[in-house]
């Protein structure tokens, strides 16, 4: 089934993180997309975000001033909102990956971006997202259908 695209199909991300070369190489990025970017400096002021507003892709650094991308992840849990969570790290490798994807994330990504790659990630997540009520509702009608 084909994703229309319009206003309310615009890819929403929250990029939580500190550091100053995170936040340029997403706006340098995003500046090349019409995908709606905002940003949170820490798990705490990503909090209303994540509660208040249907956030399609979290982007996670690591390690943050006030926790880390499990807390985030926890955060998304207990929203009930479901974005995709993507986590940001410099030190990339195989355990993180695995331990990401074990705990419900969406994906890694390594720093520093190479933005072709992140354009990817981001936008499988938010199909991934899109796609969900789409799922639950094949799921549910076969499990009725199989009662």
């Amino acid at each position: 089934m084909p994703v229309p695209f319009g206003p309310e199909n615009t890819v929403s991300v929250l990029a939580i993180g500190h550091s100053e070369e995170y936040r340029t190489s997403l706006l340098d990025i995003f500046n090349r997309s019409k995908w709606n970017l905002q940003f949170a400096g820490s798990l705490r002021e990503a909090r209303p975000l994540l509660t208040g507003k249907r956030v399609a892709v979290v982007l996670c650094e690591n390690e943050l001033a006030d926790g880390g991308w499990i807390d985030v992840l926890n955060e998304i849990q207990a929203s009930g909102h479901s974005p995709r969570l993507i986590v940001a790290a410099s030190n990339a490798d195989e355990s993180l990956w695995a331990e990401v994807l074990n705990l419900g994330g969406y994906d890694v990504l390594e720093m520093p971006f190479q933005p072709q790659e992140v354009i990817r990630v981001l936008s499988l997540a938010w199909l991934h997202w899109r796609k969900q009520p789409v799922m639950q509702h094949a799921m549910a009608m076969t499990a009725v259908a199989a009662v």
